[in-house]
């Protein structure tokens, strides 16, 4: 496959040992379920999948995959995640933004080889927020309890190298939001540039920390890459909806210090469980995984190895110009000038004294005829709706459903889209599409893998 786009809103690929190993720690649950008041902390220390942190649980979701580099990671490796209204969503709670753009927006390494050193970069941080301050928004949408939860951990996490903040006018922040019950608890990873959001709908106070340290550059511990050397990963006992949440990122020099059991990052004994018992077992008999209660000794290690030196550069994160439709995606779109028209200033005078006759009024051009409809293609039915500036579509390739999203040219002829097809057959690309003119309804073009527009064949589509 050819190499995709930079990589402008990965995060900085921290699978921290947070350590601090010592005693067993007591039982939690990891997040509260929903209506539970927030802060509560009772029960064992593992947790349903249901009290996990998990981006809206009982939504549909699809598996998704694309051969990716995670932020600061040298290979490219297969990364799966799942996709939820159209956003990937990897390991339950970490956002990728917009499923069909996943393999543009991290198709290239953030950071050339020799610009990384263990899990963080030691010139060019851009993931990482600057000076170590994360300014910070709370939405109206959040409910009173859930606000105290946000203060609590706002102040936990400042007793650390981290400092969060009202937002002040700052370009970067993020914002906690609630989108009501069921809408679970996420977060992007690292600072992707502009408002960023944080869903804490089903969150108490730990699974907030656990949130935010997302927002500020950290993966989950047991996705480290020595994990199997301290748990067992008990594969037949997961939900096959959420194995993917279970895979190791890979990639060299991603693991800080030693792993951690007792990590707020880490994942509850029983998580994603379908069968009720455990699907990760520790190595170490008497270890507790999965608390919430607050950071451990060394998840404030961990923080201050990647922040204790002021964090990233005061510099603006690149906006991504891919086309996405949806007014949520904090990004902007490309935009498509309209072309200007020539217009004579003078017009010249008869020769002749024989007045010249009125000029025939110009035709009115037809309106184009509209791109939503029902088509028939090479790559399958296709069902397409289209707005001011884009097009989006579903289609059905060999049986795998499929998503194509385009941003129209200025005399809407032209299509420029990207796709990305689920299981049974995932993949991605781009695809160039055009019709004849504004009056015919049939398009004709191609599509190819990842960044190509032709690799993959023809890509022809009539009306029915």
């Amino acid at each position: 496959m050819g190499e995709g786009l930079r990589s402008v809103c990965g995060a900085l690929v921290v699978l921290v040992s947070l350590a601090g190993c010592g005693k067993s720690s007591p039982s939690y649950a990891p997040a509260r379920t929903a209506g539970q008041p927030s802060g509560t902390w009772t029960g064992a220390s593992q947790a349903s999948p249901q009290q996990a942190e998990v981006y809206r649980p009982a939504a549909p979701r699809h598996i998704g995959s694309a051969f990716i580099y995670l932020a600061n990671n040298v290979s490219r490796q297969l990364v799966g995640f799942d996709v939820v209204d159209g956003l990937a969503v990897m390991e339950g709670d970490m956002m990728l933004g917009p499923a069909t753009l996943v393999p543009f927006r991290h198709g290239m390494p953030q950071r050339p080889a020799g610009d990384v050193k263990g899990a963080m970069g030691v010139a060019s941080r851009a993931d990482l927020w600057p000076r170590g301050e994360i300014p910070y928004v709370i939405d109206g949408s959040v409910h009173p309890s859930t606000v105290e939860s946000i203060h609590w951990a706002v102040a936990h996490l400042n007793t650390t190298q981290l400092r969060l903040r009202p937002h002040a006018g700052d370009a970067d922040y993020v914002v906690f939001r609630s989108s009501g019950a069921g809408s679970g608890c996420s977060s992007y990873v690292g600072r992707i540039g502009g408002p960023q959001e944080i869903e804490v709908a089903d969150c108490g106070r730990g699974s907030v920390v656990h949130e935010v340290l997302h927002a500020a550059g950290f993966y989950h511990e047991q996705s480290r890459n020595d994990r199997d050397q301290f748990i067992t990963v008990m594969w037949d006992d997961i939900d096959p909806s959420y194995r993917w949440n279970f895979e190791k990122k890979g990639g060299a020099g991603q693991d800080i210090g030693s792993y951690d059991y007792q990590s707020i990052m880490h994942y509850s004994a029983r998580a994603f469980s379908r069968t009720g018992r455990p699907t990760i077992v520790p190595r170490d008999p008497n270890a507790k995984i999965g608390q919430r209660e607050g950071l451990s000794q060394l998840d404030r290690a961990a923080i201050g190895a990647l922040y204790g030196d002021g964090g990233g550069p005061a510099l603006p994160v690149p906006q991504p110009t891919l086309p996405f439709p949806g007014t949520s995606f904090p990004f902007p779109m490309a935009g498509f000038p309209l072309p200007s028209l020539p217009f004579p200033t003078s017009f010249p005078l008869p020769t002749t004294t024989t007045p010249a006759p009125a000029p025939a009024p110009p035709p009115v051009p037809a309106a184009p005829v509209s791109f939503t409809g029902t088509y028939s293609s090479t790559r399958g039915p296709m069902q397409c709706a289209e707005n001011t500036s884009m097009v989006a579509c579903s289609f059905q390739d060999g049986g795998a459903q499929g998503r194509l999203d385009c941003v129209k040219d200025a005399g809407s002829v032209a299509l420029s889209c990207t796709w990305m097809t689920f299981v049974p057959r995932p993949g991605a690309g781009r695809a160039s599409l055009r019709r004849a003119s504004t009056s015919d309804p049939n398009l004709a073009g191609t599509w190819g893998n990842l960044q190509s527009e032709a690799d993959g064949g023809r890509w022809d589509a009539t009306r029915q």
